[in-house]
């Protein structure tokens, strides 16, 4: 099954222009073209493409992606398990600064309530 890239674009919900982007660096290239001369990509470009943007979302990027796709899985795993642990750690900081926020505006609420209550000038 070939698909034109606008069919891959539309299935993935990637970009024309990450996809050309994948195939200027050599992560990925169509396979032919059709009558129309529009560009085809076969099932397995889909699925490489498909598993560019899963590297992507776990936060690799391309230079990277370009250096690790092909590798065996054995290879593959704990560099992949690496990146999980960097980005859980990512997901802790945001709750940890979240938190802080939230307090920070608490506090800040509590300050302008005691403010009100007293008489004291709100700057």
């Amino acid at each position: 099954m070939e698909m034109t890239l606008r069919e891959i674009c539309d299935a993935i919900k990637v970009t024309r222009r990450a996809v050309q982007g994948y195939e200027k660096i050599g992560l990925v290239s169509a396979s032919g073209r059709s009558d129309r001369g529009y560009l085809l990509y076969d099932e397995r470009a889909f699925e490489r493409i498909k598993q560019i943007r899963m590297f992507q979302d776990l936060g690799f990027t391309l230079k990277q992606i370009k250096e690790i796709i092909d590798m065996p899985n054995e290879q593959l795993k704990p560099i992949i398990e690496a990146q999980l642990e960097k980005r859980r750690e990512e997901v802790d900081c945001l709750e940890l600064l979240t938190r802080k926020i939230c307090e920070t505006e608490e506090n800040s609420s509590r300050v302008s309530n005691y403010k009100e209550k007293f008489g004291i000038p709100l700057e």
